[in-house]
């Protein structure tokens, strides 16, 4: 099973939000797929790493010109990277021109580390730099476990009816399972599954712990390969029977008559996969110390959640990801496919 993060700028869901669910999940999914604005910081520095020099210094003098630095300056370091071009073709340079080469090679190199530098320290700052080698942009690398991709940001026609289709096909589709921020708390109560029985409102959602981490930003690369290899025998299962939900939940209308039997199947496929994680997560040494180090006791719960298809595309709306307008013909797209009153699952993320 997929996991599937969407956000974009325009939402009230904040970057450090999205980095958090992000955290919650890197140890424990198989394949997580991130649109928002921590994906794009990393999409840019996977590609930057990608360019040629040239297109990498040509960046860096548009950047000179956007900082407002002289156009003398840029002018000269232009003209100076040009003729560095043209004397790495010529053999047997003559002393000055090993000089003005082998000076002209220092600034270029140490252009381009600062530039390497400055995207680093934004991914250390906003703490995914050590999530960055897990990361790949295309099916080449389909190895890794995090796909980057940017959710499209405009308003014009194309970009609006591309984002319709992202989160249509998803919702649709029975191989993601979304993620969301704790915020949509905000606008809709949840019901915890124990409780169900006394539920008698369709305006809710049905809400399931799934385990509980400390805050894992401080992990390093090594730590986050360790643990997702220690893992990955117990939360893919769990997430692959999750999986198996999806179709017949599709075929059972969300509402307070059918709580009970939505949450018997959902029991049967999780508790025991769901115990055995937690178990195996409270005896992890690396997660003791980093919870016996934490001054501030802070701990990232995973949750899952079961509401309808419309359900799914009002909580975007909610977090104003996408508009009432979009909402209705996503709702229409799905409707082609599956009964929009009919139950989907998902996932939540809250600070405990």
């Amino acid at each position: 099973m997929q996991i599937g993060i969407i956000n974009r700028t325009q939402s009230n869901v904040e970057m450090l939000t999205e980095i958090k669910n992000l955290w919650t999940v890197i140890l424990f999914g198989e394949r997580i797929e991130s649109a928002g604005d921590s994906a794009s910081i990393m999409h840019l520095v996977l590609d930057y790493r990608g360019y040629s020099e040239k297109v990498k210094m040509k960046g860096i003098f548009k950047t000179l010109r956007e900082q407002g630095r002289e156009e003398e300056e840029i002018a000269q370091y232009e003209n100076m990277y040009k003729e560095i071009m043209s004397f790495r073709t010529i053999k047997g340079k003559n002393k000055q021109q090993l000089d003005i080469s082998n000076r002209g090679e220092r600034i270029v190199k140490e252009f381009l580390s600062i530039q390497n530098n400055t995207f680093i320290d934004g991914l250390t700052f906003y703490k995914i730099k050590e999530l960055l080698p897990f990361s790949f942009t295309d099916m080449v690398n389909s190895d890794k476990s995090l796909l980057l991709w940017y959710y499209p940001a405009g308003e014009d026609e194309n970009s609006v009816n591309i984002g319709i289709r992202v989160i249509e096909e998803r919702i649709s589709g029975d191989k993601t399972v979304f993620l969301f921020p704790d915020t949509i708390t905000q606008h809709i109560t949840p019901t915890e599954m124990n409780s169900c029985k006394q539920a008698t409102t369709d305006n809710t959602f049905l809400s399931d712990l799934i385990y509980t981490i400390p805050a894992p930003e401080s992990l390093s690369t090594g730590q986050i390969s360790i643990l997702r290899n220690t893992f990955s025998t117990i939360s893919w299962e769990l997430f692959n029977q999750m999986e198996t939900l999806f179709l017949p939940f599709s075929a059972i209308t969300f509402s307070s008559e059918n709580y009970e039997t939505l949450v018997t199947l959902y029991r049967e496929k999780t508790e025991e996969l769901k115990i055995k994680l937690q178990e195996a997560i409270d005896k992890n040494e690396f997660l003791n110390q980093l919870k016996a180090e934490s001054k501030d006791n802070l701990n990232y719960s995973l949750y899952a959640g079961i509401t309808s298809f419309e359900g799914i595309s009002l909580m975007y709306k909610n977090l104003n990801i996408i508009s009432d307008a979009t909402m209705m013909y996503i709702n229409e797209m799905v409707s082609e496919k599956n009964n929009i009153k009919n139950s989907r699952l998902f996932l939540y993320v809250k600070t405990e």
